[in-house]
């Protein structure tokens, strides 16, 4: 999930920064010389805002002790609610970008504004996230499927989308296994060439691809007709054809299963030794 968001992010700082260098009128080679330190100042500056407003509301949390008082419930899930919505309005009006800054505020809010909430606090928290998550997801599928009918001025080249899925795996290939490679140098549990396939199959494009090819400024000409229904296609290929598929591709891969830690998590944070954990109880003694 952190790993789809994060690129999520990453595409929507991108295309910002490269639909604003394109309204200048500049060339390709001019317009990546700007691009690149503005695209790692954005992404630096969202993940110190959702980093630190996480970190805030959960010393609000902490020293509130609202866990301690069974008529704090209800409180306590708006505040989780309202600090969970604070990074991405801040990110947004400062134009930095919400998700990425969302993401490192669920980050720091997983591994510790979580445990600050009382036992039933957390599972209706958990549940209700879930639930508001799976309605989002829903309704934004449900207008997916709907534009493909609905949206006025297909143009469909065959060609460019062959060749656009083709670099999508491209480049999902890119991402994957170099980086697979990097990181189990430094780990002590590698992560094994199944699992990699598994990330590389699993890159599916969805919902923001197609915002992204939607928010594209329109010419007049042929170009964005082609790129929405080139992005259609792509989306639906990659959610119906490959979603598909995961279970029998997953039941012939037969990848090793990890031991799930979610209930190892919650029931060891106050021993463990993370380092977020020996902070706390060094510097915030409960």
């Amino acid at each position: 999930f952190g790993e789809s968001v994060l690129n999520d992010a990453a595409s929507v700082v991108m295309n910002r920064v490269f639909v604003e260098i394109d309204k200048g009128g500049k060339t390709t080679s001019e317009a990546l010389a700007p691009a690149i330190p503005q695209i790692a100042g954005i992404a630096i500056a969202s993940m110190l805002i959702g980093t630190v407003i996480a970190l805030f509301v959960a010393l609000l949390f902490k020293w509130g002790k609202m866990r301690l008082n069974t008529d704090c419930q209800e409180i306590e899930l708006a505040a989780f609610l309202l600090g969970a919505f604070l990074p991405y309005g801040i990110a947004e009006a400062l134009g930095l970008s919400g998700i990425c800054s969302v993401l490192f505020a669920g980050i720091m809010t997983d591994y510790y504004t979580y445990h600050h909430l009382s036992r039933a606090s957390q599972k209706t928290t958990r549940h209700v996230v879930k639930t508001l998550s799976y309605i989002s997801e829903l309704f934004v599928f449900i207008y997916l499927g709907m534009s493909f009918f609905l949206e006025k001025g297909h143009v469909f080249r065959a060609g460019y989308v062959t060749l656009t899925l083709l670099l999508c795996f491209v480049g999902r290939a890119i991402s994957v296994f170099p980086l697979a490679f990097l990181l189990n140098m430094g780990r002590k549990h590698r992560l094994p060439w199944k699992h990699q396939l598994v990330l590389w199959y699993s890159g599916l494009r969805g919902p923001v691809a197609y915002a992204l090819a939607v928010a594209t400024p329109d010419d007049g000409s042929l170009t964005n007709g082609i790129i929405i229904t080139t992005t259609i296609c792509i989306v639906a290929f990659t959610t119906l054809m490959l979603g598909g598929l995961a279970f029998p591709f997953l039941k012939w891969l037969k990848p090793p299963i990890m031991r799930s830690t979610l209930q190892t998590k919650t029931d060891t944070y106050d021993i463990s030794n993370h380092w977020f954990n020996r902070l706390d109880r060094r510097c915030r003694p409960k």
